[in-house]
């Protein structure tokens, strides 16, 4: 019963995802799998700590996904309690990754620092971990070095590593990592060039319909509305909004990716 209990955080976060989950925040895991603050009381009270570093871990990865700063630092400050276990899980490089991305976020938002030594050091952690051969978390690395660049004065050679981050998640068949290092590209020139940041949200939402995170394309077409008028992608889904199957013109997108034009 446990086991499958363990399955439900991602279960409803990946629900999240595909705008199928019925939470009322997106970045919430209460909807209809579970309910987050109930599944966090039983997982306290049963000393349950592999559970509750799937619940936080689920809750820190779609925080980042939707742009839930605040809720993303409270997971990833969570999730420090546990950093012997996350050292030895399945998930630890993606915590620390995700958890890097938060606190990044919030620097920014902030304009401070307060965070940056713990950034740094998830930073020569997954260094470590790419030169002993963990190749699935260059792409971590390289977005979070892009990132990290990018609350610098001196921004040259910006653009070339979020495309290095980018092109290393394309080797590797990573298409949640590529819309997503697109989108920070495109957050980032959002007010320095707006032809290139208009270039990495287009590619962000391009990548997260073939993901097939309809929840996270919703959500870009709400804060990026001249996204719409780009006719490139064509979908079928069947989503919690009804059954629809056409193309992204018009004005119009569509709910979920089954091949780009």
């Amino acid at each position: 019963r446990d086991f499958l209990i363990l399955c439900h955080p991602l279960w409803q976060g990946i629900s999240n995802l595909m705008a199928g989950g019925h939470s009322k925040e997106d970045f919430e895991l209460t909807g209809d799998v579970m309910n987050q603050g109930e599944l966090e009381v039983y997982f306290l009270e049963t000393h349950n700590c592999i559970g509750l570093e799937a619940l936080y871990y689920a809750r820190l990865q779609l925080a980042c996904y939707f742009k839930a700063i605040h809720e993303a630092l409270a997971m990833a400050e969570k999730l420090k309690r546990y950093s012997k276990l996350i050292d030895v899980s399945f998930t630890g490089n993606q915590i620390k990754f995700f958890s890097a991305l938060a606190y990044i976020r919030y620097n920014r938002e902030k304009s401070t620092q307060k965070y940056s030594n713990r950034i740094i050091r998830c930073i020569k952690e997954l260094e470590r971990i790419v030169d002993n051969g963990t190749v699935f978390c260059e792409p971590f690395l390289l977005l979070l070095k892009a990132e990290m660049s990018s609350l610098k004065v001196n921004k040259r050679g910006l653009k070339k590593k979020y495309d290095d981050a980018v092109a290393s998640a394309q080797r590797l068949n990573m298409v949640n990592i590529q819309a997503l290092a697109n989108e920070c590209a495109g957050g980032v020139f959002l007010w320095r060039d707006a032809y290139l940041s208009d270039h990495y949200l287009t590619e962000a939402l391009e990548y997260y319909f073939q993901w097939g995170a309809m929840g996270k394309v919703e959500q870009m077409e709400k804060d990026h509305t001249s996204l719409l008028s780009r006719p490139k992608v064509v979908t079928s889904v069947s989503s919690s909004k009804g059954t629809t199957s056409s193309g992204r013109s018009g004005g119009k997108v569509k709910k979920s990716c089954t091949q780009i034009e």
